[in-house]
């Protein structure tokens, strides 16, 4: 008994699954995916001062229940390394996703509420209103398409295949916009990754 309860405690636990449960027990019906992907938007181009941006983030679970036990510092800590990540210029930003253990179609729905949430964030930003290049133009229309993305997939190896290059395709979108919003130099070097992968998306 004691041995089997040692392995329970060493089994992780992602991001997402403590965010969804931590969702579920303060009675946010807020997709995760959607709330991390909105934070993602909202810190485009740094424009937002750290505080500020917590408190739209903050804001937009819609709820008032930001005083639950370990809501508040959770959404501070997603917070802070989301825009640390976004910022670092080492590429390190991860959406904040199921892992390959839910089903497909479970997955494919919560990339669809990140990019929506994306969306939204965008326009909290403080840069929507630039003038943007045609990579950025391409890869915001390109996001938008993946979400109204059709969860009703098989769960195939091509299905998967299409599913993770999706998911890289939109992190790398989302780092070249941030870095074009920044005037980052990184901005090429990342127009010239999402060009080199196939997009599905036209």
């Amino acid at each position: 008994m004691v041995g089997c309860c040692v392995l329970l405690a060493t089994i992780p636990v992602t991001t997402f699954d403590h965010l969804s449960s931590t969702f579920a027990e303060a009675d946010i019906g807020q997709h995760p995916s959607e709330w991390h992907g909105f934070l993602c938007g909202a810190a485009a181009g740094g424009a937002l001062p750290q505080a500020d941006l917590l408190t739209l983030a903050t804001e937009e679970l819609a709820a008032d229940h930001t005083d639950t036990e370990g809501l508040r510092s959770l959404v501070e800590s997603l917070t802070s390394s989301t825009s640390e990540d976004l910022n670092s210029g080492q590429f390190t930003l991860q959406l904040l996703l199921p892992d390959d253990e839910w089903p497909l179609s479970d997955r494919v729905e919560a990339l669809a509420a990140w990019c929506q949430g994306y969306l939204s964030g965008l326009g909290q930003s403080g840069r929507a209103n630039r003038d943007w290049s045609e990579e950025s133009r391409a890869a915001i229309r390109d996001i938008s398409a993946i979400g109204q993305a059709d969860t009703e997939l098989e769960e195939d190896e091509s299905e998967e295949q299409d599913y993770t290059e999706l998911v890289e395709y939109v992190r790398i979108a989302v780092l070249m916009v941030h870095a074009e919003l920044c005037g980052d130099p990184a901005a090429d070097a990342l127009n010239s990754s999402t060009a080199s992968k196939a997009e599905p998306i036209h």
